[in-house]
């Protein structure tokens, strides 16, 4: 039973370490731009497939996409993105307008 405690605790420990390690993304940034009201919006372009009823399933997609994206030009502008959209080609609208809330 102790042999199988220590294991248990090995493995957590390495969970942990993992978490700790820093992780590369690459991508390119599709369009940023600062509003007329000083707010920085930030659009990924997406030319997948999607009906109205489903852009939601699009959105839900590239949600982690859009957050790595944001939080690099917020690291490197250095200020906070106030609205992140995704810009469906084939349906050629915004779709849900700000599709990502920030958390506070």
């Amino acid at each position: 039973r102790s042999a199988e405690l220590t294991d248990q605790r090995h493995h957590d420990h390495q969970s942990e370490e993992t978490l700790d390690e820093e992780i590369l993304v690459q991508g390119i940034i599709d369009l940023y731009y600062i509003d007329k009201n000083d707010k920085l919006v930030l659009v990924d372009y997406k030319t997948d497939y999607v009906t109205e009823e489903n852009k939601d399933e699009l959105i839900q997609r590239y949600k982690g996409q859009l957050e790595i994206y944001a939080r690099a030009l917020e690291e490197s502008l250095k200020r906070k993105v106030d609205k992140q959209y995704i810009y469906s080609t084939y349906l050629g609208t915004l779709g849900t307008r700000q599709i990502v809330p920030k958390n506070p």
